[in-house]
């Protein structure tokens, strides 16, 4: 059964700002298929593989030279591809450390509500 997308949902950047992330692609130090996995990640960062990706997932793609090949709209489209001052606006989350368990019982709460 295909998805339904509800077109009166759309991403929104506050103009006060946000977080900003990332999906990355990682090889386990345990791995025992390290070469298997280094050829995949090779290919999805293939650039008409990555904007194949990217006019799929309409995701911004990390891979620069994939932007000839991934569709206008999603290029224009700036909740995918934010300007420079919005970006400004956008921090990445940082790591907590020790903080981490009181970060989980804090949301654990506010979900519970």
């Amino acid at each position: 059964m295909a998805a339904v997308e509800d077109e009166r949902l759309w991403y929104a950047i506050p103009n006060e700002g946000s977080t900003v992330w990332a999906d990355n692609l990682c090889i386990p130090r345990t791995s025992t298929k390290k070469h298997t996995a280094e050829v995949l990640i090779s290919f999805l960062l293939r650039p008409q593989v990555a904007a194949k990706i990217s006019n799929f997932t309409w995701y911004a793609s990390p891979v620069r030279a994939a932007e000839p090949y991934i569709d206008p709209d999603i290029r224009a489209e700036p909740a995918i591809y934010p300007p420079e001052e919005v970006m400004a606006r956008l921090e990445w989350i940082k790591d907590v450390g020790e903080a981490t368990s009181l970060y989980d019982r804090i949301w654990t709460e506010v979900r519970a509500d």
